[in-house]
């Protein structure tokens, strides 16, 4: 079992030059997670509606310039860092000991040699392999 059968392809991506009300709107569309890339495709960040809730201070939403100042805000600023990648051919012990570190984002990012994102790995999906496999033998 390797990386490449676990992931979930077609992974969404995001420019980090884009404005969090871009990210927002993916996220009401049903996406757990948006791998923010340069302009080359290369991953440089994750954002996911924690981050984004985190980039906004206590206080931020109370009062009038609220709006303003999300609508001004950009992917880059609210994009997790330090999170685990793992390339295609990754097997399963590599897989699970990525989702052990110690800033685990709840998600994996499945990279190319280049650092382009491919896919992204979630607990389940590693679940789901485990149980198939369990219940295929």
């Amino acid at each position: 079992m390797v990386a490449a059968n676990m992931m979930s392809a077609g992974v969404r991506t995001i420019g980090t030059d884009e404005t969090v009300p871009g990210a927002l709107r993916l996220f009401t569309e049903g996406h757990k997670v948006l791998v923010s890339v340069d302009s080359k495709g290369v991953v440089t960040g994750a954002v996911t509606p924690g981050s984004l809730m985190e980039a906004f201070p206590s206080g931020k939403f109370d009062n009038a310039n609220a709006p303003d100042s999300v609508s001004k805000a950009l992917v880059k600023e609210s994009a997790e860092k330090g999170f685990a990648t793992v390339r295609p051919h990754a097997g399963m012990d590599e897989v699970r000991a990525a989702f052990a570190r110690p800033r685990d984002a709840g998600f994996v990012v499945v990279t190319d040699d280049c650092g382009r994102p491919l896919g992204v790995i979630f607990p389940e999906d590693v679940l789901r392999r485990i149980w198939r496999y369990a219940t295929t033998r």
